[in-house]
This record gives structure tokens, sequence and C-alpha cells, in this order.
């Protein structure tokens, strides 16, 4: 299922986000999600029991112009081709095996070399592994989306490296 909608709350019970967009509850996962209150977002979600859950890799932050005429809620459909400027779905799904790759290389070398802290239980051990790759999926594929969209260039990294005008004081 696909919705869309401004995010009215986010919450977090110690160990899991939760988000409240348009009314309803969904849950987030273990990541701290990377947009903020009062933004509008798009994103897939699966019924899990009586829960709704976001599929994280599918969450994009719409522009501010889409909060006044939100998407209603609707049955996801096929990606066509040309959509999201000139992105189809192919291109889609190789932009997100591509964060997904870095993601799965960055977690095994950071855990070969003892860089990422582990809870003892093996089991727990494959939990923490899935769950780190998740986020950082998705924090790559999120940054790529921002690259796609600005024409090559990831403001945000770019503004940290120039600086501004106050940090020079």
């Amino acid at each position: 299922m696909n919705t869309s909608g401004i995010v009215e709350k986010i919450a977090n019970n110690g160990k899991a986000f939760n988000i409240v967009v348009s009314g309803e509850w969904y849950g987030y996962g273990f990541s701290a999600p990377s947009f903020t209150e009062g933004q509008t977002i798009s994103f897939d979600w699966k019924e899990n029991g009586r829960f709704k859950n976001v599929v994280v890799p599918s969450v994009r932050v719409l522009p501010a112009a889409a909060a006044e005429t939100p998407a209603p809620a609707t049955e996801a459909a096929p990606a066509k081709a040309g959509g999201r400027g000139g992105y189809g779905a192919t291109q889609l799904s190789i932009q997100y095996q591509s964060a997904r790759n870095a993601a799965i290389e960055v977690a095994s070398l950071l855990v070969s070399n003892g860089a990422l802290a582990l809870p003892p239980k093996k089991g727990d051990q494959a939990d923490a592994v899935m769950a780190y790759i998740d986020d950082l999926t998705n924090q790559f594929h999120v940054k790529c989306d921002k690259v796609v969209a600005n024409g090559g260039v990831y403001e945000e990294e770019l503004e940290k490296a120039m600086g501004t005008p106050e940090d020079d004081f």
C-alpha cells in the first residue's frame, strides 16, 4: 500500500520508532527517520497483523507545496518509465540495489574489523547487522535521491564543506 501526508508525530519507545501520518500510526523500525514532524512524505507500507509498518527505503520527502494537496491513500501501482524526473522503475531499482550493496559492504568491513558493536547472542547479532544494513541502505538511497533531484549535487554535504558565513566568526 502507498500513502502520503504530513508527519504529525515521531515517537520513540526506547527501541523502535513510530510515526503518525494523516492521523494513522505506522511502525518505522529501529532507526531514526531522516525527516521531521511537519514535513510531507510519501511511502509504502505493509500490514503485519494489526500493525502498519513503513517500508523504509520507499520513504520520500515531498516538496512543501505537496502539503497543500496531499495525495489520498491508494494501492501501490507499478512505477511508470519516465516517472520521477525521467527515472523509470528500472533506474530506481538499480539505485536501490546500489545503495543496498554499498550498505552491505560497509557493514561487512565494520564487522570484520570489530568496529560495529554487536550484542553477545549470535541470533541478536544477525538482527543487529541486518538492522544496520537496512539503516545504511536508507541513508545511501536518500542521499542518492537528493543528488539526482539536485542535478548531481548533494546540497547538505556541500553546505557542510563550504560552511556558512556565521561559521567564520
